[in-house]
Parts: C-alpha cells; sequence; structure tokens
C-alpha cells in the first residue's frame, strides 16, 4: 500500500495513471478514491482536481455499465477529503456522511430505479421462495410509497452502506498514506483522539431512532449514515484500549476486534456515546 502512495506521489502523471487503473477495475475502485484524496489532502484543491477529473473517466464509462458505485465511492471521497484539508477535523468530516447518504438515495431512486429491479428479479431467479415470503401480504406495509417493494429497498439500503464503507474506507486510507509518506505517526494520535461531543452523540442516537422508525423505507435507507460515524469513534477507543492494556498482542486483538466486529457491533456504538460523556482515555491513563 506505501508503495502505491509514494508512485501516486511521485508526479502528476503517476496519479492519474493510477487513479484510471484503479477506477477501471472492478472491487479496486476506492483505492482510486484514496489515491485522488491524498492529493487533495497534500498538494491542493488544484492539483487534486485536475487528478479528480482523470478519476471521473473509468468511473463514469461503469456508470454507462449500470454501475454507479465508483461515481458515488469518488465523489464522496472527495468532498470528505476537502472537509478535511479546510477543517482538520474528523467530526465535521465524517458528519458530511448523513447527507452524502441521502444523496446517494435519491439519485439511486431516482435515475437507477432499475438497477434494484433487475436485482429483485435476479434474487427471484436465485431464491424464489425467499422473495414470496418477504413480499407476501404480511410485509404490505412495508412497501413505499413510490411503489418499490420491501427488498428492494432492503437492498437499497446494504447498497448505500456498501458506498460509504467504501467512502469510509477511501478517505481513512488517504489520511494514513499522507501519514506515512509526510507526517509520520500523526494518523495514530488522530485515531486515538477522535471522540464526538455528546451533543452531536445524542444527535446521531436521535437520528437513528427516527429513520429506523420512520414509515418510509426510503428515509430507513439513510440509515448507514448516522451508524458509521459512531462505529468509527468506537472502533477509535477500541484502537486506544488495546494500544494501552494490550501492547504486546496488539495486533492480534486489533484482528480480534475487526473479525468480530459484524457481531459486535452495538457495543462499539455504545461505547462511543459512553466515552463522549465520561472521556474513557482521561480514565484509562
Amino acid at each position: 500500500m506505501e508503495a502505491l502512495a509514494r508512485f501516486a506521489t511521485k508526479s502528476r502523471i503517476n496519479a492519474i495513471i493510477f487513479v484510471m487503473m484503479a477506477n477501471l477495475i472492478p472491487l479496486t475502485f476506492f483505492l482510486g478514491s484514496a489515491c485522488a484524496a491524498l492529493v487533495v489532502l497534500r498538494k491542493g484543491f488544484k492539483e487534486g482536481g485536475v487528478v479528480f477529473g482523470f478519476a471521473a473517466i473509468p468511473a463514469l464509462f461503469w456508470v454507462f455499465q449500470n454501475t454507479p458505485a465508483p461515481l458515488f465511492c469518488l465523489l464522496g471521497t472527495m468532498l470528505l477529503a476537502c472537509c478535511l484539508r479546510t477543517t482538520m477535523q474528523w467530526q465535521a468530516t465524517l458528519l458530511l456522511l448523513l447527507p452524502i447518504a441521502c444523496g446517494i438515495v435519491t439519485a439511486l431512486l431516482t435515475v437507477y430505479q432499475s438497477f434494484f429491479s433487475d436485482m429483485v428479479q435476479q434474487l427471484h431467479i436465485i431464491n424464489p421462495q425467499f422473495l414470496s415470503y418477504m413480499t407476501n401480504d404480511k410485509m404490505a406495509h412495508l412497501m413505499s410509497d413510490s411503489g418499490s417493494s420491501f427488498l428492494e429497498m432492503l437492498l437499497l439500503k446494504g447498497y448505500v452502506f456498501f458506498i460509504l464503507f467504501h467512502i469510509v474506507v477511501a478517505i481513512i486510507l488517504a489520511r494514513y498514506w499522507q501519514s506515512v509518506l509526510y507526517n509520520p505517526g500523526a494518523f495514530k494520535k488522530e485515531v486515538y483522539e477522535f471522540r464526538w461531543p455528546i451533543k452531536w452523540v445524542c444527535f446521531l442516537l436521535v437520528g437513528m431512532v427516527f429513520v429506523m422508525l420512520s414509515p418510509f423505507l426510503w428515509v430507513q435507507a439513510s440509515l448507514p449514515g448516522f451508524l458509521l460515524p459512531l462505529l468509527l469513534a468506537g472502533l477509535a477507543v477500541g484502537h486506544y484500549i488495546i494500544s494501552i492494556r494490550f501492547e504486546k498482542h496488539r495486533r492480534f486483538f486489533v484482528f480480534l476486534m475487526y473479525l468480530l466486529l459484524l457481531f459486535s457491533y452495538p457495543f462499539f456504538l455504545v461505547l462511543a456515546g459512553y466515552d463522549s460523556w465520561v472521556n474513557l482515555r482521561n480514565k484509562i491513563r
């Protein structure tokens, strides 16, 4: 990873080659977004805009192939990179995930509505019994006003989470590369010190409850925009605790933390809220 970052930052041509190749290859588009964000963080908006323009070319190619994820990831990552360079605050940067999630939902329901219909049809071919159960009369109250099925909205929520997850990975990777190449140790310090003020924790928790209880499934699809900022704060606390209490076996416990994350993520949400209230880092010290 560091070798890729060094290659991309040697010159503008290298950065352009890197982002175009990464965005052309499926499942590596987040690396192209991370590289473009690194250029913004290191060299500014003008140079980053040039690299972004070339990165958008293969992303637009995938748009015409009915795959908008690379373009959404690139746009979202660049927006976060611009905010992070301007404010130098992770809190303000991660709050942008909320409007980004809403924008993705709106775009997918208006421009790419047929995209999810195709996914539902493919799922019907793979497992028709599951689809018939999810869309029977008992689930009729879960239909949205736009007429989309519950399963389409379920897939929409998963797709939004998929895109936001790659945006977060891309901006974190860009910041990590910047730290390794130009300011060693800065990224680790930012991770260990990241915590939400209690007012923003309350806002995010209330927002999560609101979208989960909303009768409109297109509102529920924006849930990842509220969940991911809190989850990242909880993981930051987890990294700090591991570095203090289990320094000799730090890599093993970090691996174990992410291995069990799918089942333990509610714990990290609670941990983020508790840390904002009592500042666990001071107590651990």
